[in-house]
């Protein structure tokens, strides 16, 4: 047997269980190789998803407009207080004017909706594992199933490399 599962002697103690699956399709010679590993894992911090503005509406002039003055009376509030009150630390500016444009951006312009989940393989790489799968027990038995299969498996290759370029 060629497959092996590599692991480090520290985790050696972890696996508890390995299994060979002879016929799982995945396009190549070797078989698949599945482990159970124990693990305790500590629960990380959750991350707060970040507002993003939708900067896209900046393209319509007069949402740019009104964005624009929105953001002028904003800031000469802002800066106006700052100017009279001599004990602002520069950290407080800041805060000030961070808080100016994030709040017209809110108004103004919204938030963008996340992004639809992008599919994983599209219909004709599904169907090219399909045609895959049906012609690997055929694969030895003529040269034109060989020469067949190959081709299937160059085919799938090339789908996913352009996929992943573009």
């Amino acid at each position: 047997m060629i497959d092996h599962i590599l692991i480090s002697s520290k985790w050696r103690g972890s696996i508890t269980n390995a299994i060979v699956y002879l016929n799982a399709d995945v396009g190549s010679d070797h078989q698949l190789i599945a482990a159970n590993i124990r693990l305790k894992l500590k629960a990380g911090a959750k991350r707060k998803a970040v507002e993003r503005f939708d900067v896209q509406k900046l393209k319509d002039p007069e949402v740019a407009e009104q964005y624009s003055a929105g953001i002028s009376k904003r800031l000469k509030l802002t800066l106006g207080s700052c100017s009279s009150e001599t004990t602002v630390s520069v950290d407080e500016k800041w805060q000030q004017i961070a808080r100016a444009f994030n709040e017209t951006s809110k108004e103004t312009l919204g938030t963008v909706k996340s992004r639809p989940e992008r599919v994983w393989l599209s219909a004709a790489t599904w169907r090219l594992v399909e045609e895959r799968r049906e012609l690997k027990p055929k694969n030895k038995e003529s040269e034109a199933n060989t020469k067949q299969y190959n081709y299937v498996c160059r085919e799938i290759r090339r789908v996913k490399t352009t996929r992943i370029v573009t």
